[in-house]
């Protein structure tokens, strides 16, 4: 199996001219996660990094429960709560994120990929009947000698070195630290040029009620300058609103998160319309905040004052409705040290 910086699992099997792919050192340390068994089977010596990779075993009775309290409302549609329920109980969801360090020196993190590994025997016939090839689960059972009997979840992460490769790979430390859990909250409608709208909500872990404060709506369109230099795109959607807000007692910064329900319009590609899906549209807030990135944020010029983005739109929409949603912090950490 050939692995390479910064590639996904399916660049496995893809060689590079002129690259060498990572030089493989065979771990097997194993270690507990909230309860489930994971192991490092191995890690991969690059010349701009070093890449690990992450192996969390499912229990098939787990999975078994899934699909009987989820498969049965196959092609519903869920509400917002009973999505975020869906994802947290779902047994191939990866929940944390990893640091690591090289004979006591932590290594930036570049990029993480996961994938997920069901036995044919418990999918679902609907999924077993639409799901498309499994070959690199397949080969990441093979290369690390995993049970194809068991579920699997597969986590892939690349870490640059400081400067250059050490000279001596003595140990290395990965630490483990949980995910933020995502709860939504209440909607509300506000309009351009409107202000004062109170919107009252209860935290979801602390159960503190919290006042936002509607400080004003308005209107801004994108600088097609900015944009203009996007290959294969004609035209893009440029007009958005921009909401003032504030919230009290404050909440820490990252803690609440107000986003358009709506979503982005498409743009209009000059050829190659199927490429349409493209990363900077698609979601209600990314799209405009990705344009905008480069504006100083309400936080260093107003502290208490915040600001939201809608989602864009070819045509003017003074009326937007917000979400609120949450990200609850978690304390679960795990410090897995491996001697080399």
């Amino acid at each position: 199996m050939n692995v390479y910086f910064e590639e996904n699992y399916w660049g496995c099997l893809r060689e590079r001219d002129g690259e060498e792919p990572g030089r493989e050192i065979r771990l097997d340390a194993g270690f507990t996660w909230k309860g489930r068994p994971w192991q490092i089977p191995a890690v991969y010596v690059c010349r701009q990094g070093l890449v690990a990779d992450f192996c969390g075993r499912i229990r098939a009775e787990e999975i078994q429960a899934f699909y009987e309290k989820w498969g049965a409302r196959h092609g519903e549609t869920f509400s917002e709560k009973e999505q975020e329920l869906l994802e947290r109980e779902n047994p191939f969801h990866c929940d944390f994120r990893v640091e690591a360090g090289v004979c006591g020196e932590t290594i930036q993190t570049k990029m993480g990929c996961g994938a997920c590994w069901c036995p044919p025997a418990l999918r679902p016939e609907e999924e077993a009947a639409s799901s498309e090839a499994n070959w690199a689960e397949e080969l990441l059972i093979e290369a690390y000698s995993l049970d194809p009997k068991s579920g699997w979840i597969f986590w892939r992460n690349s870490f640059a070195w400081q400067t250059e490769e050490p000279e001596v790979l003595s140990s290395l430390t990965f630490v483990f630290t949980e995910d933020p859990v995502l709860f939504s909250g209440p909607h509300f409608r506000s309009r351009q040029g409107e202000a004062g709208q109170k919107v009252e909500f209860v935290h979801p872990a602390t159960n503190r009620t919290y006042v936002l404060s509607v400080l004003g709506q308005e209107a801004e369109t994108l600088e097609t300058e900015a944009i203009s230099q996007v290959p294969d795109i004609r035209t893009w959607p440029t007009h958005f609103q921009v909401l003032h807000y504030q919230v009290e007692p404050e909440l820490p910064e990252g803690e609440l998160t107000v986003s358009d329900c709506d979503q982005s319009d498409q743009p209009v590609h000059r050829e190659r319309p199927a490429a349409a899906a493209i990363a900077v549209i698609g979601g209600a807030d990314g799209p405009t905040s990705f344009f905008v990135a480069g504006k100083l944020p309400d936080s260093a010029v107003h502290p208490k004052r915040r600001t939201a983005y809608s989602a864009l739109h070819y045509e003017p929409e003074e009326t937007v409705e917000w979400k609120l949603t949450f990200q609850v912090r978690q304390d679960t950490r795990k410090e897995v040290r491996v001697e080399l």
